[in-house]
């Protein structure tokens, strides 16, 4: 049986070091995307230029006071204390950006509903004018 410091060892001089995975989303789906960039896109791209159209991109995001902490060293049966808030603070962000760069956003307390996407699409056609693309991050 070997000790866990021989298999640091180990790994070590294969090349390997201790980290913190990149998280990813599993829907998705890089020859999709592929796939609709060299397809799709232009053809989007051509109908909004013929109709004098925006192409917006958007996304929705939130942001929270409490630390996103996963894991820690601590003294083997000495459980790491971290100290928070009781009450979790929370922001809600919309966006959308044009292919121009152009930003727009909205931003809520709390999270956001069907009504507040509704106003944020209302500002949207408030502040552009004429016909939108918006693709929308599912």
């Amino acid at each position: 049986m070997l000790s866990t410091t021989h298999i640091w060892r180990v790994l070590k001089s294969l090349g390997y070091s201790a980290q913190i995975p990149l998280a990813t989303a599993m829907e998705k789906n890089p020859e999709y995307v592929s796939e609709w960039l060299e397809k799709n896109y232009p053809e989007y791209v051509k109908e909004a230029k013929e109709e004098n159209a925006t192409i917006l991109f958007q996304d929705e995001s939130g942001l929270q006071s409490r630390p996103n902490v996963r894991k820690t060293w601590s003294l083997k049966g000495k459980r790491a204390v971290m100290k928070v808030r009781e009450k979790r603070d929370k922001i809600s962000i919309s966006s959308a950006v044009s292919v121009n760069g152009d930003l727009y956003f909205a931003i809520k307390e709390g999270s956001m509903n069907e009504d507040d996407i509704i106003s944020f699409l209302d500002q949207l056609f408030s502040e552009i004018h004429g016909f939108l693309y918006i693709f929308w991050d599912k």
